[in-house]
């Protein structure tokens, strides 16, 4: 295989674990543990380069919670990425502040996906969420005004106790910001999480 155009990278690290979440994480902000990891992540980019086609359309740096990795290991990966049309990271609302927007734009990325899943309080601590609305508005704000003008809000929906008004306010308030796309997941039972055990008849 050969001429791949589309290249994911896969960040770990997370403040807390959500109890729906069943992805590769590790919960801590050991800065050490980070360095190692993007060493890793360098290394198989390395041996895995002639794979790449010379042109990628997209990167997506997925988690885990990307931007919850140490700024400077974050910064030195984004770096040595290959060029894309397309370069995206996921953010949990809470991790953003201005100097990410400014360390993310001024390293090449041109997208964000902010996981925003309710505008709902008694929703969100359904979900484990630890970040609220205003968290997930001023995010927004925050990477917009670094310049950043792709930006995309993830959505949950099918979450216990939602109810179909709820769901539709979430549409509204997370339309009302003007973000360039808007991302709509139905919440999942996967086997194994905590959610499974408590929600998994209902879901």
């Amino acid at each position: 295989m050969s001429g791949v155009r589309h290249l994911y990278v896969h960040l770990p690290f997370c403040a807390h674990r959500c109890g729906y979440c069943d992805f590769v994480t590790l919960v801590g902000g050991d800065r050490d543990l980070h360095a190692r990891y993007v060493d890793a992540l360098l290394a198989e980019l390395e041996l895995e380069r002639g794979l790449l086609a010379d042109e990628l359309e997209t990167v997506f740096l997925g988690g885990g919670t990307p931007t919850f990795t140490a700024p400077a290991e974050l910064a030195r990966l984004l770096a040595a990425l290959p060029p894309a049309a397309e370069v995206t990271v996921e953010a949990n609302p809470e991790t953003v502040t201005p100097e990410l927007g400014r360390l993310l734009a001024r390293n090449g990325v041109n997208r964000v996906s902010i996981g925003a899943q309710s505008f709902h309080m008694p929703l969100l601590d359904v979900l484990e969420r630890r970040a609220g609305p205003e968290d997930v508005r001023r995010a927004f704000h925050h990477l917009r005004d670094a310049g950043l003008d792709n930006l995309s809000l993830d959505l949950l929906y099918g979450i216990p106790g939602q109810s179909p008004s709820d769901l539709e306010r979430d549409l509204e308030e997370a339309l009302a910001l003007g973000p360039e796309h808007l991302s709509c997941y139905e919440l999942e039972a996967k086997p194994g999480t905590r959610f499974a055990h408590t929600h998994g008849d209902e879901l």
